[in-house]
């Protein structure tokens, strides 16, 4: 009975940071393809293909990693982690001076 209590919590636990991961990449990647191309160079940063290649495969590992039965891969990995950085280097640091020089 306990180990079914503890399985149940690190299960809702897991899906529940697979949700915010998949959830912050897919916001990056959706922000990265709706900006302008010519705003990526003008704040001196990589291109914008650049930016939806990093982001997209990022994208695709954190959704390959969902908790069991569906996911391919695990979901602590160092491919998840360079996902959240990349994502988080887009959101934190690009997406605000984009959005500054854009005005959108």
């Amino acid at each position: 009975m306990f180990s079914l209590g503890i399985n149940l919590v690190t299960g809702l636990i897991s899906w529940c940071l697979w949700v915010f991961m998949f959830v912050i990449a897919a916001c990056a990647l959706v922000d990265a393809s709706v900006r302008r191309v010519d705003a990526f160079p003008a704040v001196d940063r990589l291109t914008k293909r650049t930016w939806l290649v990093i982001l997209g495969i990022g994208g695709a590992f954190v959704f390959l990693s969902a908790p069991r039965p569906f996911g391919v891969i695990p979901i602590f990995n160092i491919f998840n982690m360079a996902a959240m950085v990349a994502a988080g280097a887009y959101l934190v640091d690009v997406r605000p001076k984009i959005k500054a020089i854009t005005s959108r």
